[in-house]
């Protein structure tokens, strides 16, 4: 988890104070400065999966503290009285009393390795808990910088509907003084109207992944947030054999798969040794007393009794029983875990392979879009001086104008793609942003 916070803190240094667009009331309304890190702890602590793999991993941790209760005996304490009459007034009534304590331990050849699963438990389950930590983590860091693309993606459609409306009105004066045909007008007010509905379909999409967002962080839909981090590129020229060989072991999901194979191994362990040394030694001692039958207490006899059993089964040497089953069991459980590792890696080490290739692409998508952006610009600038000195038509200034704002969506799609696969990079390496750059 905390290398995605630090993570986050890197990539986004950049204030980009970005006002989350909400419908505007008379009342003034609560607002709130959101970073990356406070919406991953407040993701955190509102998804009922992680609370729920936190009681589950107290629960575990308590376990794992208290091996001692795996050994410790069972102590028992009983007491009684009985009273007896008679109807016959030559015999005494009597008033039996009795106690006992018995102290039970059971020793088995199996009890260290019970032990030694119990802490592997433990520990895989606190593995699988920071893993599913930082899956979330990682998917409130792109829910997060997808709401800042399409905040300024509007931001870009706007400006594009500007455009068209001046553009449309300057074409409005224009044929009143005779100098523009009407179709040219007529096609000026649908690149405005059109542009209109763009920024539309713009806002409902973001006002969808922003509610979607809110719902993740439990916040009002009502609030004011404004976006502290912006999507900050940074090159980072990665070689992807260096990073296997640096970071899969320390991927806690593989991690917690060699402890589960130990588990199995255990039980496994535990399963043969129940056929080779099939013993459970029960080892008992108590005190035992209670005055006879009319006697006070002070004439109460309390003999004091120990004893031992030994108990052998016999089912494990047994073909088709249910313990003999067991130790197949066992043995086809841990070839199959193994056999999962070794598929888990295969995949792991394929997507970092894949994550880097892409990574490298994205970076040269992002200098063909910044390219194409001055070009679209420049171009234009030419279309639209050219067209007040009437060397160029109107459609071509058309064209110019939907050219540049698609390579602004093109660029801003661009850099978000690159930002979504490093983080998928960091996720899979189980590493900070810092320790890519080192690598890099």
């Amino acid at each position: 988890m905390k290398h995605f916070r630090r993570a986050g803190s890197c990539l986004g240094t950049l204030p980009l104070l970005l006002l989350l667009s909400v419908p505007v009331f008379a009342q003034e309304r609560e607002t709130m400065r959101l970073t990356l890190d406070r919406a991953v702890e407040l993701a955190l602590a509102e998804n009922l999966a992680i609370r729920t793999g936190a009681i589950t991993l107290a629960t575990q941790a308590s376990q794992a503290k208290n091996l001692w209760a795996q050994v410790f005996p069972a102590i028992s304490a009983t007491g009684g009285a009985e009273y007896s009459s008679s109807n016959y007034p030559d015999i005494d009534l009597s008033l039996t009393y009795n106690a006992s304590v018995t102290v039970s331990l059971k020793l088995t050849p199996a009890l260290p390795g019970a032990m030694r699963a119990i802490s592997l438990a433990y520990r895989s389950q606190l593995l699988t808990y920071e893993s599913a930590r930082n899956q979330l983590a990682l998917q409130v860091a792109k829910s997060y910088y997808q709401l800042v693309r399409d905040a300024r993606n509007l931001e870009n459609l706007r400006g594009t509907l500007d455009l068209a409306q001046r553009q449309a009105e300057r074409n409005r004066t224009l044929f009143n003084n005779g100098a523009l045909s009407q179709i040219n007008l007529l096609r000026s007010q649908l690149s405005a109207e059109e542009a209109r509905l763009n920024v539309s379909r713009g806002e409902a999409s973001y006002s969808s992944s922003r509610a979607s967002f809110f719902v993740s962080l439990g916040l009002d839909q009502n609030l004011e947030v404004i976006l502290e981090d912006e999507m900050h590129i940074e090159r980072l020229d990665l070689d992807s054999e260096r990073l296997i060989a640096a970071y899969l072991p320390r991927r806690p999901d593989l991690a917690a798969k060699r402890q589960d194979i130990e588990c199995l191994e255990i039980t496994g362990f535990n399963a043969a040794l129940s056929r080779r040394l099939p013993v459970t030694v029960d080892l008992s001692a108590g005190v035992r007393g209670g005055p006879a039958a009319g006697a006070p207490w002070n004439n109460t006899v309390m003999p004091v009794t120990a004893g031992i059993s030994v108990s052998i089964p016999l089912n494990p040497w047994i073909p088709g029983t249910q313990e003999n089953q067991a130790i197949r069991t066992a043995r086809d459980n841990i070839e199959r875990a193994k056999l999962e590792l070794e598929d888990v890696e295969h995949q792991a080490r394929l997507r970092i392979r894949t994550l880097t290739e892409d990574l490298r692409n994205s970076w040269a998508a992002i200098e063909i879009a910044r390219l194409r952006l001055a070009i679209a610009e420049r171009a234009w600038e030419l279309a639209d001086q050219g067209f007040r000195n009437g060397t160029v038509d109107f459609l071509y200034l058309e064209d110019a104008r939907n050219s540049m704002a698609l390579a602004r969506q093109d660029l801003l799609n661009s850099e978000y793609n690159y930002l979504s696969t490093t983080l998928d990079l960091l996720a899979a390496l189980n590493a900070s942003l810092d320790e890519l750059r080192s690598a890099s």
